[in-house]
């Protein structure tokens, strides 16, 4: 007789053993690895210290832009945001031509990997604390501040991204450059501190950190919706 933690489970074309041991992901939102590697050499963080000596650590690229929403979503799916949907905190809506904040289940186009492990049996808790065309590409592509300038179609073939939420232009900014709308939608007066940039390639890479030894292959790509795919396939031995 078979028990749910002999099967695999396959959830958006890739397939996931069914855990023996409870296995917990925790994503910190916003965290480069200086910070990371920062507070373990200052002292602020032993526990992530002692994870970093004895268990794997390694950088894996997220999903871009590097916003909350498409990240948090293409981690719970396993997938990029081409496969589930959301593009960013908000989509261009073509036909209203208005921007929508995609903060509602209904924009999603995919299973969690969550819900799937609960449908077959397992206890899952989740827990949270976001020509003209040509002409006005080459004039971005000129400005200072802004590393890439593409069309939809290059935007969406390079990131991964539904054609359908995406509007004609992506623009993204240098590391030190933030782009808002107007200064009218934007009040500052509150700051004590600069603003920090948010959704760019200076983002994408990010510590995907695991508190045992895996056998992911050091020579194949990983992104941070890998993490479950590293969780339950891919840990070689106990905690030490």
């Amino acid at each position: 007789m078979s028990t749910p933690q002999d099967t695999e489970l396959s959830i958006n074309g890739r397939d996931y053993r069914f855990p023996s041991l409870p296995v917990v992901v925790i994503c910190l939102d916003g965290s480069e690895p200086a910070y990371i590697d920062e507070a373990a050499k200052a002292g602020h963080a032993p526990n992530l210290a002692k994870l970093l000596r004895t268990g794997t650590s390694r950088i894996a690229q997220c999903v871009i832009p590097s916003f909350t929403n498409p990240n948090n979503l293409s981690i719970v799916t396993g997938r990029p945001p081409k496969v589930h949907g959301i593009a960013g905190n908000y989509f261009y809506d073509r036909t209203s031509g208005e921007e929508v904040m995609m903060n509602d289940a209904r924009f999603l186009r995919a299973p969690t990997i969550f819900a799937a492990f609960h449908d077959a049996g397992a206890k899952v808790a989740v827990v949270t604390a976001k020509d003209k065309l040509r002409t006005l590409l080459a004039r971005l592509r000129q400005t200072e501040g802004i590393q890439h300038a593409l069309t939809s179609a290059e935007a969406c073939e390079r990131f991964e991204l539904p054609p359908d939420r995406i509007g004609d232009v992506v623009v993204i900014g240098t590391r030190a450059k933030v782009f808002g709308t107007s200064a009218a939608r934007h009040d500052l007066s509150g700051l004590t501190e600069p603003l920090r940039s948010h959704g760019g390639l200076s983002e994408e890479n990010v510590p995907l950190i695991v508190n045992r030894r895996t056998a992911w292959p050091a020579n194949r790509a990983l992104r941070n919706f890998d993490i479950f795919d590293v969780a339950l396939n891919h840990v070689l031995q106990a905690a030490a």
